[in-house]
């Protein structure tokens, strides 16, 4: 560089653009030269650290979630196969059903099948559906999925097939009017239900829980019979009404 000509690489990028728009490139085309490259190295400089914040933007949290319509057919079949697991947890929770206790046994195999086919299908997905993979992998949240979602689908089978799919059957099935008695326990508040009864089953039923209003309960003792006017079938009992029986 010649001895006269200025130190551009310390001017600020305002400075070498009025230097720029002031200098006389015909008497100072060597200054003028090196102002132009002083200025591209600047403004270089300058965009890099952005590109590097914006990199680090489209990273783990802000990776675009796919639309439905974009998923491919598998992927929306084992989504759904999951929202419908979860509102048959909810259903089946609104009825006081017994299950019949040789049914348990003759559906663990359904148990079984259901809970390893969900996790093959689930790894098809993120095999074949790059898209919906991709999302996953680039945010924390579908980190968790990706792990978590096998494992709830495991614990709400066994409810589903134990409670869900026995209650499913006895609504087809033919069922016979009856009226049993059987012992119950209180048991303690829980978040879904604050007066819970422990229905201590019979040889032909397992036992469950039933939730029963305040006023019924306080009259209660702390264990005691019930006289159950129910609906019984191949697959369970299930109950329609209940009332205390004086000791």
């Amino acid at each position: 560089m010649n001895q006269n000509t200025p130190n551009y690489a310390t001017y600020s990028v305002d400075e070498l653009q009025d230097v720029l728009a002031r200098i006389d490139q015909t008497r100072f085309p060597e200054r003028y030269v090196a102002a132009q490259r002083a200025l591209d190295l600047k403004l270089t400089e300058k965009q890099m650290p952005q590109t590097g914040a914006d990199l680090a933007g489209e990273g783990v949290e802000s990776a675009e979630k796919p639309r439905w319509a974009e998923l491919l057919w598998i992927t929306r079949t084992t989504l759904l196969s999951f929202f419908g697991l979860l509102l048959a947890q909810l259903l089946g929770g609104f009825a006081d059903f017994l299950l019949t206790n040789h049914i348990t046994s003759e559906l663990s195999g359904l148990i079984w099948g259901l809970k390893i086919g969900f996790l093959l299908l689930w790894c098809v997905v993120l095999i074949k559906d790059a898209g919906f993979s991709h999302y996953l992998m680039k945010s924390k949240r579908g980190l968790v999925m990706v792990f978590c979602l096998p494992l709830l689908v495991w614990l709400l089978v066994d409810n589903f097939v134990d409670r869900v799919v026995p209650l499913g059957m006895h609504q087809f099935a033919v069922v016979e009017p009856v009226n049993v008695a059987m012992a119950y326990e209180k048991r303690s508040r829980s978040k879904l239900c604050q007066y819970r009864l422990r229905l201590l089953g019979k040889p032909d039923w397992d036992s469950t829980y039933i939730c029963v209003s305040e006023p019924f309960y306080q009259k209660l003792n702390a264990n005691g019979t019930l006289t159950l006017r129910a609906e019984q079938s191949d697959y369970g009992l299930l109950i329609k009404e209940y009332r205390a029986i004086a000791k």
